[in-house]
């Protein structure tokens, strides 16, 4: 009957990427449950079952016959890996973690740089978004996994305007077919990479993003601007998180994109003027603003092929408000959605619009500015606005 269970991280899975605890620990155990990689590397002379999963460790350890099992788990146990799943289970309590080292650690090692700083993703299995990840983090390391993901991600920079980020990266860490590589994405992207590897990202154009930014930093042109406190407003009434989708429907000169892209995981600005998308091009690129995404087109039809957003500003509707509150409900019905307006019409259509949801609140912003006249300083208003936000979770 199994008395000791110790997960066990084995490094890269090999004795030479395995701390000593780890290895002893392997060694004196009677069972072994893990990866078919894992099982034929340390797994002679013991009871051996293969699983990757929770449900799998669970189901292995009723049957095992031995004292002691180990869950040999591949880098450091609590990075990225079955630990995770294995310490939120009933009975997590027999469970004893013996560290290891991570791929993150070993890839900085290699080529020199410290990873105190550094942001960490799993790509591995897993369906993400890179490119927005990489815009938000000067330093970030990805955890990837199966033919191709290294390419899928490099390209992936490419696409989004991070070409140039430099990339540090590692495949089949600690063992004899190891390879290392550094570049830029573009460099790197055509590249022969294996199932098993890694990728530091450095991002040169992190220094450029910033939250609250002036109006006067934005490229504007002829084209109308929802002005920074109305931004701020709308901004903290959609709620952001980092797992957001935001739809900017009639997005201008992407005030409202570039700011909430701060926060959002992906930002999609939907515009129709062609002189405005030139605006927003340049504003992204002038504010690194990579996980914006611009859609040409209006709303709702321009949504039909984007992946469902959770939250949604309104700041131009083209006439066709209720359509486009209508399909973003249908496509969402847990949606949040913002709108703005500054004449008394589009208000009573946006109230009109959202009076079916829940948490509709309305604010009525006026704000005025100092200009110099003489010696004085006189307050100018500037035209009020009107914000409705409803539905979702405030």
């Amino acid at each position: 009957m199994i008395n000791e269970v110790l997960v066990v991280g084995c490094g890269m899975g090999t004795r030479a990427t395995m701390t000593y605890e780890a290895y002893e620990a392997i060694a004196s155990s009677d069972v072994l449950i893990g990866s078919k990689r894992l099982i034929e590397e340390f797994g002679s002379g013991k009871e051996c079952f293969a699983a990757i999963s929770a449900s799998g460790v669970a189901d292995a350890l009723n049957q095992a016959k031995g004292e002691k099992a180990c869950v040999a788990v591949s880098g450091d146990a609590g990075f990225y890996s079955l630990a995770r799943s294995l310490s939120g289970q009933e009975g997590s309590t027999r469970y004893r973690f013996i560290a290891g080292i991570s791929s993150m650690s070993m890839l900085a090692s290699r080529f020199g740089l410290n990873w105190d700083d550094i942001s960490s993703c799993s790509l591995h299995g897993r369906k993400s978004d890179g490119a927005s990840f990489v815009s938000k983090h000067e330093k970030s390391f990805f955890l990837l996994g199966g033919e191709g993901s290294l390419n899928s991600l490099l390209g992936e920079l490419c696409d989004s305007g991070l070409g140039e980020c430099i990339c540090y990266t590692g495949c089949d860490l600690g063992m004899a077919s190891e390879s290392l590589m550094h570049g830029t994405a573009h460099s790197l992207k055509e590249g022969e990479f294996s199932s098993l590897s890694c990728c530091i990202v450095i991002n040169p154009f992190f220094s450029l993003r910033s939250q609250n930014i002036p109006d006067s930093g934005f490229e504007r042109g002829e084209v109308p601007m929802t002005k920074q406190e109305a931004r701020s407003v709308i901004i903290s009434s959609l709620a952001l998180s980092g797992s957001d989708i935001l739809y900017d429907i009639g997005a201008g000169t992407g005030s409202v994109s570039i700011e909430a892209a701060y926060t959002a995981r992906r930002v999609y600005a939907i515009e129709r003027n062609s002189a405005a998308i030139s605006l927003i091009e340049a504003n992204i690129r002038k504010h690194a603003a990579y996980n914006v995404s611009i859609v040409g087109g209006s709303a709702p039809e321009a949504l039909s092929n984007l992946p469902v957003a959770s939250k949604a500003f309104i700041g131009g509707s083209g006439g066709g408000l209720k359509r486009i509150v209508e399909a973003l409900a249908q496509m969402n019905p847990g949606i949040r959605i913002c709108i703005s307006a500054i004449t008394l019409e589009t208000a009573s259509e946006a109230l009109e619009a959202l009076s079916a949801f829940s948490n509709l609140e309305i604010c009525q912003l006026s704000v005025s500015k100092a200009r110099l006249a003489g010696s004085y300083h006189m307050m100018m208003g500037q035209n009020p606005v009107y914000i409705f936000t409803a539905g979702g979770e405030a």
